[in-house]
């Protein structure tokens, strides 16, 4: 796995921002080149790409720091906000512990999006139940419910807004993601 730290300018933000991106990389049995078994690194298809959005008190080293690897807290705002405005660029929406209905500012009311609902990305939300997001993140499910959208909702007790909660959600997520890319179902062979 090859970890790559970068410091970029966000137009959006107005500032520069840091980020991490993991690529994956081949193991030793499988870095054989296909056609002649020589050492190779080649991949059959492009790899499938998983935004990871972290959370206002938190930074681009929080989700390798807490997990092996959607967005949590304002990361969750943040995928919904994108996903949902962009549909046609992604093809699943995780949302952890969203802050969503933020009402401070209109642009932060997820409610005010133009959402087409057949061309909605799949949606999974979570939460914990002892989590102070909570309410909102299960009216936001009642809300996308009452558009018509079709999205998975899961309400998880015991849990506040914690990377307990995250590192259990991020696996679940995965776990739910459909995937019909090339390495679907593949498992490594180390």
């Amino acid at each position: 796995m090859a970890k790559l730290q970068c410091n970029v300018i966000s137009y959006l933000l107005k500032r520069t921002i840091d980020l991490t991106v993991i690529l994956p990389t081949v193991t030793l049995p499988e870095a054989s080149h296909p056609e002649n078994g020589r050492p190779c690194h080649c991949y059959p298809e492009p790899y499938p790409v998983l935004y990871l959005l972290h959370g206002l008190g938190n930074n681009h080293q929080q989700w390798c720091g807490y997990t092996y690897i959607a967005g949590l807290s304002t990361g969750g705002f943040g995928a919904l906000y994108h996903g949902l405005k962009n549909p046609e660029k992604y093809r699943a929406i995780g949302a952890f512990s969203a802050a969503v209905n933020v009402k401070e500012r209109k642009e932060t009311d997820l409610t005010l999006l133009p959402i087409t609902p057949e061309a909605c990305p799949d949606v999974y939300l979570t939460c914990g139940k002892d989590d102070f997001l909570f309410e909102n993140n299960r009216n936001y499910s009642l809300y996308l419910t009452g558009i018509g959208v079709s999205h998975t909702w899961v309400e998880v007790p015991g849990y506040g807004h914690e990377w307990r909660f995250w590192n259990l959600a991020v696996e679940q997520f995965l776990d739910w993601l459909p995937r019909t890319d090339y390495y679907a179902g593949r498992r490594r062979k180390i």
